[in-house]
């Protein structure tokens, strides 16, 4: 893939390079560079990663697939097939690669030049931003899988080229802008060095639908990456458009879950072959330059270390793209499905008549049909999802599905509802949610034991969070007792915030005094604060160093409830006061909308509260409030509530039969 360098000095046309105006030397300055790039080759004394093995080494580092068939532009869609004939051509040169300390990966060495005597065929080449047919065409798509991997890895990257141009406007976008590589044998390549005193291994192949990876290591790493990109924009200078960002990654503790530094990876600037649309805020200079700043509140969340999952789901979702379109503008990672949101799904539209007469055809019971629809759901947008889980290592892409809340007294029925969930998703990005009742706790650690994902749901106080968080622990020391790899054991632990306000509010109300009615909209904050502080407390154990020690990953707190009830409130209050890195924020897409139209990140807003949370509920019990009775009415409201939906939902699904 070939690109050309644009610079621009001053507003107006950019500054053609030598080979661009004089083209007809370009094929000899081609051959310059390369026996230049030979004779470094030759002269170097750092030792080049040649050796593959088939084995994989014990601890995978990251997983991530890129989609291989995709509509860019006008591009010829022959070409993409093309593509991929090459990408399995090269990756054979990769797939089990081991990287030795102080041994450094070319991309170009190892996969060498391409051409039609090896089997390549025509793919997809960018020629100064052009898409054009070429032998070879589309292998920097393997070049971009691996240097997205090794960012979030401590090995060193030595050699990059970015695009020179951004040919195309974002279309289902999964990663950051900016992390790409352009590959031109033998010059433009990728390289990286092995710093460390493990080994490495790469792990490619081409699936039917993803070109896939992994990064594995022989030995655990102390440190993970979370890479993103700040500064979003577009710039016009003259009649040309140009995009840029910056892109940054934070380093985080694998024993704390803590964030102990922030690197700057690059600067990316790009001239643009398409005119930007919608950007929201405009800056007039001079006549001849204008600079347009995307004002995204969502993604200044994200960078926040926010995880934006979306608290609504259907199927109508699905079907007409809206889930991908949050996904893409939103920076949605993640969606969480309870029986409630499954009946309003259920209850409107369509879009299950056709599946409703097939299994009342065959004769399905009512209870097999509601968990066939569901879990056909959940597994449709798990493979949505499947793109952002390999990009974020099993963090984020989750997509939830609760056990029947009829269960939530039942310890050993929930378990096996686990077990049956779990299995008929079949997805490697799916959570099983269990209520965090008394009967809850030791069935949550029973399923984690047995390596099942586990959101932690209806989690009202603190006392309770920390059962969960000791339920979470033990799951994970069972699980390593059993043999499992605690590095693919995933779990969040949702607090329901605004339901605790509601409560409180109306108990405030009644005590009729100043006082009391000071302390409105405070106490949903204090707690879900206080649970992040017990979240703290709790990785800072030797409990928790031994099991980080064996690859274990933190349980994330997860917002949920988070749209406000009270009018009176501001919207975004349960979104703009939960700010701070390693949680998950569940919202509706009315909420999502407000903080995308006004939401403000004011840094950490939860950092150095706690203190203040504690006097708020000391003061609610001191005003008369009995926070013991709130919590409890809480659990018990929310469990009736799920029951009451799903009893619903089978009424309404019932009625649907007997239509048909």
């Amino acid at each position: 893939m070939t690109d050309a360098k644009v610079t621009v000095e001053s507003p107006g046309k950019p500054r053609k390079r030598f080979t661009e105006r004089f083209p007809v030397i370009f094929p000899l300055a081609v051959e310059i560079h390369r026996l230049r790039r030979h004779w470094h080759w030759w002269r170097s004394t750092t030792p080049l990663a040649r050796r593959l093995q088939s084995d994989d080494l014990p601890v995978r580092l990251i997983r991530h697939q890129s989609l291989l068939l995709r509509s860019l532009g006008n591009s010829d869609m022959a070409l993409q097939h093309g593509k991929v004939v090459n990408l399995k051509l090269a990756a054979r040169h990769i797939d089990g690669l081991l990287i030795a300390p102080g041994e450094e990966f070319s991309f170009c060495r190892l996969v060498g030049r391409t051409s039609a005597r090896k089997g390549y065929v025509d793919g997809m080449l960018l020629e100064n931003g052009e898409a054009v047919a070429g032998i070879g065409g589309g292998i920097c798509q393997l070049a971009n899988l691996l240097h997205w991997m090794v960012l979030h890895t401590p090995l060193v990257v030595t050699q990059r080229s970015e695009h020179s141009f951004d040919p195309f406007p974002d279309n289902g976008r999964a990663l950051p802008w900016g992390v790409g590589c352009a590959i031109y044998y033998n010059y433009v390549d990728l390289r990286f060095r092995n710093d460390t005193d493990t080994t490495f291994q790469l792990r490619v192949s081409v699936g039917e639908r993803y070109l896939e990876g992994e990064i594995r290591t022989a030995d655990p790493v102390p440190h993970s990456y979370s890479v993103y990109a700040v500064d979003e924009g577009f710039d016009q200078v003259g009649e040309h458009w140009f995009r840029h960002n910056e892109i940054w990654r934070d380093v985080i503790d694998r024993r704390t879950g803590n964030r102990v530094d922030e690197e700057f990876i690059k600067a990316n600037r790009a001239l643009v072959k398409y005119v930007p649309l919608e950007q929201a805020t405009t800056k007039l200079g001079n006549t001849s330059t204008k600079e347009y700043t995307m004002t995204d509140r969502l993604g200044e969340l994200s960078a926040a270390g926010v995880s934006i999952w979306l608290d609504d789901f259907s199927r109508e979702r699905l079907d007409s793209g809206s889930l991908q379109e949050l996904i893409d503008t939103s920076h949605v990672v993640g969606v969480t499905t309870n029986p409630s949101i499954f009946g309003k799904a259920m209850s409107s539209g369509d879009a299950y008549t056709a599946q409703l007469r097939e299994l009342k055809a065959s004769g399905t019971e009512l209870s097999d049909i509601v968990r066939t629809l569901t879990t056909d759901d959940v597994r449709a947008a798990c493979d949505l999802f499947t793109g952002i889980y390999d990009a974020t290592n099993g963090v984020d892409g989750r997509v939830s599905i609760e056990v029947e809340p009829q269960l939530a007294h039942e310890t050993q029925p929930t378990i096996d509802q686990a077990h049956v969930l779990h299995d008929l998703v079949d997805r490697r990005n799916v959570y099983v949610k269990i209520p965090a009742t008394k009967e809850g706790l030791p069935a949550i650690t029973a399923a984690l034991a047995a390596g099942i994902n586990i959101n932690v749901t209806l989690i009202f106080s603190v006392e309770r969070y920390a059962e969960v968080v000791d339920a979470w622990l033990a799951g994970l020391e069972q699980a390593h007792s059993n043999g499992l790899n605690l590095a693919d054991i995933h779990s969040v632990a949702s607090l329901f915030v605004s339901r605790t306000d509601v409560e409180v509010d109306k108990r405030l109300d009644a005590l009729q005094s100043p006082e009391a009615r000071q302390l409105k909209g405070k106490a949903a904050l204090a707690v879900a604060r206080l649970c992040n502080e017990a979240f703290e407390q709790a990785i800072a154990t030797e409990r928790w160093e031994t099991l980080a020690s064996h690859g274990a990953l933190p349980q994330r707190p997860l917002w949920a409830s988070t749209g406000t009830k009270d009018p009176g409130y501001r919207d975004t209050l349960y979104i703009e006061e939960l700010i701070t890195r390693d949680t998950v924020n569940t919202m509706p897409e009315k909420t999502m909308q407000a903080f995308a139209d006004h939401g403000v990140v004011r840094g950490d807003t939860i950092e150095g509260t706690y203190d203040t949370s504690r006097q708020i509920l000391d003061a609610a019990e001191a005003a008369g409030v009995d926070m013991v009775d709130v919590f409890a009415v809480l659990e018990r409201e929310g469990v009736t509530k799920f029951n009451d939906a799903w009893t619903e939902l089978m009424t309404t699904l019932q009625d649907q039969l007997d239509k048909l």
